[in-house]
């Protein structure tokens, strides 16, 4: 899906780096080198503290919530777990094959429970129906899936239906642990990092604003101009991070179905993709 407008991540990180450098050079080394310093700090500051900050905003205003609201699914929402399972067995089954129903499913969630036979297809068909029954009530921004956690391990699988039957509670925390914590806290980690940004950015441009008056100058020479294009490239980065957390989150929140702002447009580009992956691999440790 709009995977035709690659060009446009392409060209718009083009332009904001050209343009920083354009700026930097002309400016010179001696008027730039402050603000630069000032503008990675600013940088630097905004990520310290919003890396700090993500866990404890996390615990405080979403964690809870997220196990209570998973426990009240695992609670009333098993018997959809089954149907949906049989369904989904039925629609990919061949021609006069017989599938389970969801009373057959729930008998096999129970002998797998006292840790009798549990064949793969079982583990990847209910990690698939649990994976799509808790996302309606709680998105979990998260890559991961149950059956990835799962597999390969059948005993774990046997403990999480167990958990489910006997102890809810347990098995909410087990689910909020593998599917949203590490999700919520890198994306509040970006959403802190913006906020922060934008609350000292007026600062910021206050103070720059006074370097550059302050020191105002004459006739700016060619070293200068060279001597400036490294504080250019530290400002790019700055600003490079800056809209690779912006598009993640924009991401995030539309679940990557604008026409843009989607993983498979971002795939297509052939140059800022690198740059995003990189920057994403920092933005969100």
């Amino acid at each position: 899906m709009g995977a035709q407008f690659w060009w446009f991540y392409d060209v718009l990180f083009l332009s904001i780096a050209g343009g920083i450098l354009y700026h930097t050079v002309q400016k010179g080394f001696r008027k730039e080198v402050l603000k630069t310093i000032l503008f990675v700090m600013v940088v630097t500051g905004a990520f310290a503290g919003a890396s700090f900050l993500s866990i404890p905003v996390y615990e405080k205003m979403f964690q809870e919530k997220i196990i209570t609201t998973l426990q009240e699914v695992l609670e009333s929402g098993q018997p959809d777990i089954f149907e949906n399972a049989s369904e989904s067995l039925a629609l990919t089954a061949l021609e006069g094959e017989e599938t389970p129903d969801a009373e057959g499913l729930r008998k096999m969630a129970e002998k797998a429970i006292t840790g009798e036979e549990c064949p793969e297809w079982f583990v990847e068909i209910m990690g698939n129906s649990t994976d799509a029954l808790i996302s309606r009530y709680v998105r979990p921004h998260s890559e991961k899936t149950l059956l990835q956690y799962f597999s390969g391990n059948i005993p774990a699988f046997q403990l999480f239906l167990q958990e489910c039957e006997t102890a809810p509670r347990e098995c909410a925390e087990l689910l909020e642990a593998l599917y949203y914590k590490q999700a919520y806290c890198k994306l509040l980690t970006m959403v802190l990092f913006l906020l922060i940004l934008f609350v000292i950015g007026a600062v910021f441009n206050i103070v720059s604003s006074l370097v550059e008056y302050s020191g105002e100058q004459g006739h700016i020479t060619g070293k200068s101009r060279i001597l400036a294009i490294p504080l250019g490239l530290m400002e790019v980065a700055g600003g490079t991070a800056i809209l690779t957390a912006a598009i993640r989150l924009t991401m995030a929140l539309t679940d990557g179905q604008m026409l843009i702002f989607n993983q498979e447009t971002m795939n297509h580009t052939i140059i800022f993709r690198y740059v995003y992956h990189f920057m994403l691999k920092y933005l969100t440790v």
